[in-house]
């Protein structure tokens, strides 16, 4: 298996942010803990600001 990084794209947005969403819904059940995201849109909004910023450098 190859690994590349490159820049997150506008288009993968939603994708990153639900990922992210359902890793900290994961962990935080798994542990017996509300999750700190409530919510797909909450955990897909961050990611969008980010992408927007141009001094972040964002990969996935």
């Amino acid at each position: 298996m190859s690994l590349t990084i490159r820049p997150i794209e506008q288009n993968e947005v939603e994708s990153c942010g639900k990922i992210g969403y359902e890793a900290h819904k994961t962990i935080s059940s798994a542990h017996g803990y509300p999750s700190e995201q409530p919510s797909e849109e909450f955990g897909i909004g961050p990611i969008r600001m980010l992408v927007n910023l141009n001094y972040f450098h964002r990969v996935l």
